[in-house]
């Protein structure tokens, strides 16, 4: 089997307002493009788009629709890039002998405990804010097209669901987000309030608690510039990409049987 690199938590930009853009340094660039070659350069064939809005939803064609902002740019591809759109949530983008498939996601805002926290979900980004985390769960859960993700759960400043949470919806989480690449202050600094919620502890925690309860754990950039595409990323086979719906569904099967490999 053709083993395949997948990315499963990257915003690509910090944002995709033109001064955002701009301000990074990509003004006047297709940023399809550009992070189609990033992801071929840093070995990554999946690459989880994740869209957030503060709003009740992300506005399909607004700027935090990220997804919908890449399909755009298929419209001002230079030539030898081919993109393909295998569903609505879905984009393949191939150049000479390598293909880079693009994947809609979220990171959703949603409620518990009187609480804002975030969960990220793979294969959407049409899934409405503002709501009970557990509905937000169950709806994704019982789909074989949607891939639930507990986000960094023990930054707890951060809208990370907490340990007690996590327990409480354990089981509608098909992995753990145990390593995010952006957890990087030193673990001397983990006992210092808030400071602490962004240190390297956060992600120690997290990867203790999933081999503790069984749970796969996932490695992720969370990358926010375009060359940080796949700093951590898992490694896995048995992908089909004859579909839309066969990628996902396979995704989905492979994570949540723990049939990977994390690379940090």
């Amino acid at each position: 089997m053709v083993k395949m690199n997948a990315d499963l938590h990257y915003h690509g930009l910090i944002n995709f307002q033109c001064a955002g853009i701009c301000r990074q340094g990509y003004g006047g660039k297709n940023i399809l493009m550009e992070i189609t070659d990033s992801c071929i350069k840093n070995g990554i064939d999946i690459c989880a788009m994740v869209s957030k809005s503060s709003g009740d939803r992300v506005a399909r064609n607004s700027i935090d629709d990220r997804f919908g902002y890449l399909i755009a740019e298929t419209n001002h591809l230079p030539e030898g890039y081919s993109p393909i759109k295998l569903g609505d949530n879905v984009l393949a983008v191939k150049k000479e002998d390598k293909t880079v498939y693009i994947v809609n996601a979220q990171s959703v805002f949603a409620f518990d405990d009187g609480r804002v926290v975030e969960s990220i979900v793979v294969g959407t980004n049409e899934i409405r804010n503002k709501r009970p985390i557990k509905e937000l769960l169950r709806d994704s859960w019982f789909r074989d097209d949607r891939i639930n993700i507990a986000e960094h759960p023990f930054s707890v400043h951060h809208q990370g669901l907490g340990k007690k949470s996590l327990t409480r919806y354990l089981n509608y989480y098909d992995a753990i987000e145990g390593h995010n690449s952006q957890f990087i202050l030193p673990r001397f600094l983990g006992r210092v309030p808030v400071i602490g919620d962004y240190t390297k502890i956060v992600n120690t925690k997290a990867k203790e608690y999933a081999l503790e309860m069984q749970k796969p754990w996932v490695a992720t950039s969370d990358g926010h510039r375009i060359e940080d595409v796949g700093i951590s990323y898992i490694q896995l086979e048995g992908i089909s990409v004859d579909s839309e719906k066969a990628l996902l569904k396979t995704l989905k099967g492979a994570i949540s049987a723990n049939r990977f490999t994390n690379v940090r």
